[in-house]
């Protein structure tokens, strides 16, 4: 049978993700651009004798109408288009989507959407695909549901640095995976995958009943990664370890209820893995989550608390090491001058002084220092 009008021979590659998807098993496809994503995605669509529609999750405007018009020029597929600017009225959607009192299927073949259209909209009314894909007549007919430039969804959809997520949609997927359920597969599609949108994928091409990866990636803690960064000292280890210890009692405190012990919150094996991880490899509570296996419920409850503890003691370490290192807190800005008033490190520094100088000379120099110091903050 031909389906591209003799114009395309479908790769092994491409061959491989439709038997996968065929068997109802979700694909995760990382390979160069170029090398045929698009034609992996409605392969058993342009083979399926009865209604096969495909779902397309892309990000950008723009991305989606040239989405569509390849597929309207290259396959002769019914490309409709789903975000904020779509038609609102009815005809336009019973033509193209379904018209539940005829009940008669539409003409579109490929839904290209962005997932906020799957949600409620700000104002608080459902958007009208969500309203579509709940409906158990246009369900069934769903066959695959692809994420375009799935690298996007760590990035996008999750928090970082204690920020608020970009486009909260994409870190609910799941929410839309609930909607159509186990029978209709999802493929993640991209070209650069990063580790976080890899991890927990078989990096083995077509491995059966699993996740796979064509490219085998190297994600952030390869060896060759791992030779730059600078591991914690024991010494500093075992600091983080005691500020774990009671930020843990402190949760524990704040959160009486419902009653849980204390190492439910982290238990000890988690505090010596978090002291021991490399520094600056903990960005976010999704990070957390995949380090420790904790379940989501807990990252809601402790894992930005945690995070942000783990991301500032990484940061003063730095900057206690840097040999620019001036503490904020002790410097004192006057008349476009900087005085550094005694502290408990310049006592450190001068008991050290005193040692190597002896009382005499060291009295000597800091009465000269002192008088420098008077002079220049005149």
């Amino acid at each position: 049978m031909c389906v591209t009008k003799r114009t395309q021979c479908p790769k092994p590659l491409q061959l491989k993700f439709a038997c996968a998807v065929h068997k109802k098993q979700d694909v995760f496809m990382n390979v160069q651009t170029g090398s045929g994503k698009t034609l992996a995605m409605i392969l058993l669509l342009l083979l399926a004798d009865g209604s096969f529609i495909v779902i397309i999750i892309s990000q950008l405007k723009r991305l989606q109408a040239s989405q569509a018009n390849a597929l309207r020029e290259k396959y002769g597929l019914c490309a409709v288009i789903v975000n904020e600017d779509s038609p609102k009225d009815d005809a336009y959607w019973k033509t193209h989507a379904y018209d539940f009192r005829l009940k008669r299927p539409g003409s579109a073949d490929v839904f290209i959407s962005t997932p906020e259209q799957f949600f409620v909209a700000k104002e608080g009314y459902p958007m009208i695909f969500s309203r579509f894909v709940r409906k158990s007549v246009f369900n069934q007919q769903i066959g695959l549901i692809g994420i375009d430039k799935a690298h996007f969804v760590h990035l996008y959809g999750l928090e970082h640095y204690g920020i608020r997520p970009f486009r909260p949609a994409y870190g609910n997927l799941a929410g839309i995976k609930n909607i159509f359920g186990p029978n209709v597969p999802w493929a993640a599609m991209t070209a650069s995958a990063t580790h976080q949108s890899s991890v927990g994928h078989d990096s083995t091409p077509a491995k059966s009943g699993k996740l796979w990866d064509s490219i085998k990636t190297t994600p952030d803690t390869t060896p060759s990664t791992l030779s730059k960064l600078k591991s914690r000292s024991g010494k500093k280890q075992h600091l983080l370890e005691k500020k774990l210890e009671a930020w843990r009692l402190e949760m524990h405190q704040v959160q009486p209820w419902p009653p849980r012990p204390v190492y439910y919150i982290l238990p000890d094996s988690h505090i010596k893995l978090l002291a021991a991880f490399l520094p600056h490899s903990i960005w976010s509570t999704h990070d957390l989550i995949g380090l420790t296996g904790q379940s989501v419920e807990w990252g809601r409850h402790w894992g930005t608390s945690l995070c942000k503890l783990v991301m500032e003691f990484d940061r003063m370490e730095e900057m206690v090491r840097s040999p620019e290192f001036i503490e904020e807190s002790v410097a004192m800005k006057i008349s476009g001058r900087i005085y550094l008033p005694k502290t408990k490190r310049h006592k450190n520094t001068d008991n050290c002084a005193l040692k190597a100088m002896g009382t005499d000379r060291y009295e000597t120099d800091k009465r000269r220092r002192s008088i420098f110091f008077e002079i220049t903050n005149e």
